[in-house]
């Protein structure tokens, strides 16, 4: 026989042939053949003899080829003469592992916290990381990491500090990654969010007004670039990029909408996909009778490509995007409130060039109107799930988590208001701790004044409590929530359109649980409404607290505030 058999492996190692003669005689020798790509010639062995006519003569472990297919067939002889039949194994061997991505750091004081996404066959993550880029595996580094994030301690503060992340597959002999692209962060000694002032710029490039609604932020670590993303009112609704250097500095202009038309950009989501250096914007597309598109576009903005990601889907099936990546599939999820389907939500899931596009109905028999607006779409890693929080207009207008694997099967619904009552779930966004394993949806509590409210569950959706976060804001102070987590501090931050205070920018800090939050007026002499649909981002390389708004104070146009 051989050890081991048949299969697909990621790791190196050799297979050994046995035979064992059942009659008692002991076995003389085994010969065998071996060949890649497709089954060798048979073995032969002459009783009478023993003389090998063909193969070779086995006489210690073979060792199969990595990337590739390898036959072996062999055959025994026992001492009596008797030869036994010809058997057949083959071994698909692959060590491949890729790079991790969705790799973000936050410094602060002499600690670093790192986090990144699943890698396939990963059992091990390696840590590097310098004062000095580039960073090689050379530098000093961490292993052993079981975990998707790691918090490096004994640093010096104030200091700026390279990172980069390696996958393995633990074994001997298997497979490594190569290095994550290089993350830059500065380890701060100012806590983020708690500068005492802070900066306003205006990001539109020369746009002009309303060239600033509904925007998307995301950070290009490897450029140090700010990509603003909008629905540019000042050119007829198309998607927009603003880049800018992370100091709201130097920002440029482009239109990404490939060709399409007017409200091509109605409504939209931003995603990096870092693993091809793409920019992937996903819009409700009026222009295309309210479908979602996929914009892919290079990090600057340039060689725009559109695609209708609708999967079959009609007229506005595509309201209120908003995207993830399944880094382990390489799929692109979108979830939207599909009009075409009664308004319930729909996953729409993808390659990541917008190909191969498929929907699903994850409304888990929830009813007409089961998602309003934007809903909180977030990945939980461990459990492979999609969580996914809705004001659920089914019930009551109420938070509601629908929890599915990430090809949209197997979905539930869960109540997560916590006895909080009729439209409590008013514009959710959501985010996981991952350090205390929750499942975090912020909104616009209505039922209670329309003051923040975190909904804080297990990742299950069991366990709910509800924590009026608003540090004693009144009414309407928790207008279109966007928050992030402060991993070193475990600090919650989140920034609202504060109606108590003129729809200015808010800024909010609580500890981890909701309680002990404090308040900040971040509109830096911006006037009233100048606060719409902010986007809230800690930007790694300063340890500052970025938020971008509709600046309605200032025409319309996209702000920057630094604190």
């Amino acid at each position: 026989g051989a050890n081991p058999t048949s299969g697909s492996y990621i790791t190196f190692f050799s297979v050994s042939l046995t035979c064992n003669d059942a009659g008692g005689a002991g076995c003389d020798k085994i010969a065998y053949s071996n060949q890649t790509g497709s089954a060798p010639t048979d073995p032969a062995i002459t009783g009478t003899t023993g003389t090998i006519t063909s193969g070779t003569l086995y006489s210690s472990a073979i060792a199969p080829a990595d990337l590739a297919t390898t036959y072996i067939n062999f055959i025994a002889r026992d001492q009596a003469g008797n030869t036994s039949a010809v058997s057949s194994e083959n071994y698909i061997i692959d060590t491949t592992i890729a790079t991790p991505s969705q790799v973000s750091a936050l410094g602060t004081g002499t600690e670093i916290f790192v986090q990144w996404a699943p890698v396939s066959n990963a059992t091990e993550y390696r840590i590097y990381y310098s004062t000095s880029s580039p960073v090689t595996t050379s530098s000093t580094s961490i292993t052993g990491i079981s975990n998707l994030y790691y918090k490096i301690t004994g640093l010096t503060s104030d200091t700026l500090y390279y990172v980069r992340v390696e996958a393995r597959n633990g074994a001997v002999g298997g497979g490594v990654s190569l290095l994550s692209g290089e993350q830059t962060v500065f380890t701060t000694s100012v806590p983020v969010g708690t500068a005492i002032s802070g900066g306003h710029i205006d990001i539109s490039a020369g746009e002009g007004t309303n060239s600033g609604i509904n925007p998307r932020a995301v950070i290009d670590t490897a450029a140090g670039k700010l990509l603003v993303v909008t629905n540019n009112g000042a050119n007829n609704g198309k998607p927009s990029l603003f880049r800018c250097n992370l100091d709201g500095s130097g920002c440029t202009h482009t239109d990404l909408s490939a060709g399409q038309g007017t409200d091509s950009g109605f409504e939209l989501s931003v995603l990096i996909d870092s693993a091809s250096g793409k920019l992937l914007v996903v819009t409700n597309n009026v222009a295309n009778n309210g479908k979602l598109s996929l914009f892919r576009c290079n990090l600057d903005g340039t060689s725009c490509t559109h695609t209708d990601i609708s999967a079959g889907q009609g007229t506005n099936s595509g309201m209120y995007p908003m995207g993830v990546i399944d880094s382990i599939a390489g799929k692109l999820l979108v979830v939207a409130r599909n009009e075409a389907n009664n308004s319930k939500p729909s996953l729409y899931r993808c390659n990541l060039d917008g190909t191969s596009c498929t929907h699903t109905d994850i409304s888990a028999g929830q009813g007409t109107n089961s998602i309003a607006l934007f809903p909180g779409v977030v990945i939980d890693p461990i459990a492979a799930k999609l969580l996914v929080v809705t004001c659920n207009g089914a019930n009551n207008s109420k938070p509601s988590l629908f929890r599915c694997n990430l090809d949209g099967t197997s979905c539930t619904h869960t109540d997560i208001s916590a006895g909080q009552g009729t439209s409590s779930g008013g514009r959710p966004t959501a985010i996981i701790d991952t350090s205390s394993g929750k499942l975090l949806a912020f909104t616009s509590n209505a039922a209670n004044g329309g003051k923040p409210g975190l909904f804080r569950c297990n990742l299950d959706g069991t366990g709910c409590a509800h924590t009026d976060v608003s540090a004693s804001q009144g009414a309407n102070s928790g207008t279109s929530p966007s928050a992030v987590i402060d991993f070193i501090s475990g600090k919650l931050l989140f920034a609202t359109m504060n109606q108590f205070n003129d729809s200015k920018s808010g800024l909010f800090r609580c500890d981890p649980d909701g309680t002990n939050c404090t308040y900040t007026d971040i509109s830096m002499g911006q006037g009233i409404n100048s606060g719409f649909r902010p986007v809230i981002l800690i930007e790694p390389s300063s340890g500052k607290l970025l938020v971008v708004t509709w600046n309605l104070a200032n025409n319309g146009k996209p702000s920057l505030f630094i604190w």
